[in-house]
């Protein structure tokens, strides 16, 4: 159960967009490459957040570097002028009002110069926080893990019962190396993981499949030794909606409206899609549901024709996905190409460790959630009351389990 949420402040609670300034500014791409370079881009800017050099000593040496460049008079600009950017973002701080009437308790974590630091610390949503840690004041800057060890620390937090929300992706991965949730502020992969975390997998078996079914996070079967069990997180509508926040979906001043696809004639997939659609159709996403009938329903699938689809697939027994993930994937309607998971899924079918292989690539399609399993289905077995114990069948195998079954024989003597 999550119990701390940790946010990032600048590009999170504030806004920075460094790029952004200088095209507002300056409008001449090549320009704007240079100066961010000198600026925000530079070792100095990394000093300073760290607390290593002061703040004249790392402007000294930018308008040293702007002068040697010709570009004096756009640094001195850009000193002057860039913390002006840093506007209170008012849905974030909704959010952590929400969580925090919740019982959630918050926590920042942000690499940040002092004078800016002292600056934010003045504004009002600051009082909401039970603490946090600057890299000032540390002399460290994420993503190295000693700035989260030090945080984690300091108020003596369960790693495993944080999430860490950060608007650079690099800093939001290595939350996942102190075993907390990172979730990666205004990306598509952010939205995906939101949706995935938005899934009552449990309800939807029991409501829709009578459960007959076991809920899955990954696409391996939960009756297999090579599931993840231990990647998995509880469900949690709070922990879903701090995600929709965090994917930028939680601002109340716009919506975007999807479609959720599935075939007409299977009246089971059509009233899941409807559950799904429902439960997902919050804040600033509407997903709504489009029935087809079956040969345009794949015809959609193989075009590519779809923001969201409802299916189902039937996978190899040794689990290897690359059909469902792979760049060319003949399951692979999302058309999802990556590099890493390609690389994730050879590791896995060259493994001779495959457990550890499936661990690997399942927490990087966690991360990344290019599909959302929702459940394996499982097959009945019919028999009378009382003959057969601890049966507990699978689509594949119906007499799963058979070896440790009791089977009661009644005795058909006549008196």
């Amino acid at each position: 159960m999550y119990q701390n949420i940790i946010f990032d402040l600048g590009g999170v609670v504030v806004d920075y967009a460094p790029r952004e300034f200088l095209v507002d500014y300056f409008m001449n791409e090549k320009l704007e490459d240079q100066l961010f370079d000198i600026t925000f881009g530079s070792e100095e800017w990394k000093q300073l957040d760290a607390g290593l050099i002061s703040r004249h000593q790392a402007e000294a040496a930018m308008r040293k570097r702007g002068a040697e460049l010709g570009h004096s008079f756009e640094v001195d600009a850009i000193l002057n002028d860039w913390m002006d950017m840093l506007r209170t973002k008012d849905d974030t701080v909704q959010l952590m009002m929400r969580l925090k009437k919740r019982g959630y308790r918050l926590y920042y974590l942000s690499n940040i110069p002092s004078h800016v630091y002292d600056m934010l610390r003045q504004r009002r949503f600051f009082a909401l926080f039970d603490g946090g840690l600057a890299s000032c004041e540390v002399h460290l800057n994420k993503p190295d893990l000693r700035i989260y060890q030090a945080l984690l620390k300091k108020y003596g937090l369960d790693p495993t019962a944080s999430i860490f929300i950060d608007d650079n992706k690099q800093n939001a991965s290595a939350a996942f190396d102190m075993d907390m949730v990172g979730i990666h502020y205004k990306n598509g992969s952010a939205l995906r993981k939101a949706l995935n975390l938005g899934i009552n997998r449990a309800s939807l078996i029991s409501a829709f499949l009578s459960g007959h079914g076991s809920a899955a996070q990954f696409p391996v079967s939960p009756v297999s030794p090579l599931y993840p069990s231990e990647l998995e997180s509880v469900y949690s509508y709070d922990a879903f909606a701090s995600a929709m926040s965090a994917a930028g979906y939680n601002t109340g001043s716009s919506s975007r409206t999807v479609k959720l696809l599935v075939n007409e004639e299977n009246s089971f997939k059509v009233s899941i899609a409807n559950y799904l659609a429902e439960s997902l159709s919050v804040f600033d996403l509407k997903i709504e549901v489009e029935t087809l009938p079956w040969d345009e329903y794949i015809a959609a699938l193989s075009a590519g024709n779809f923001d969201l689809y409802y299916g189902e697939v039937k996978l190899t027994a040794d689990w290897n996905l690359i059909r469902l993930l792979g760049t060319s994937g003949s399951l692979n309607y999302g058309r999802w190409s990556d590099a890493q998971t390609d690389q994730l899924l050879a590791a896995y079918a060259s493994s001779t460790d495959q457990a550890a292989a499936m661990k690997t690539l399942c927490a990087y399609l966690q991360e990344q959630s290019p599909i959302l399993p929702v459940c394996f289905k499982s097959n009945s077995v019919l028999y009378q009351t009382g003959v057969v114990e601890n049966l507990s069948p699978t689509m594949t195998e119906p007499f799963y389990n058979l070896s440790n079954c009791i089977i009661h024989l009644k005795s058909n003597s006549i008196t």
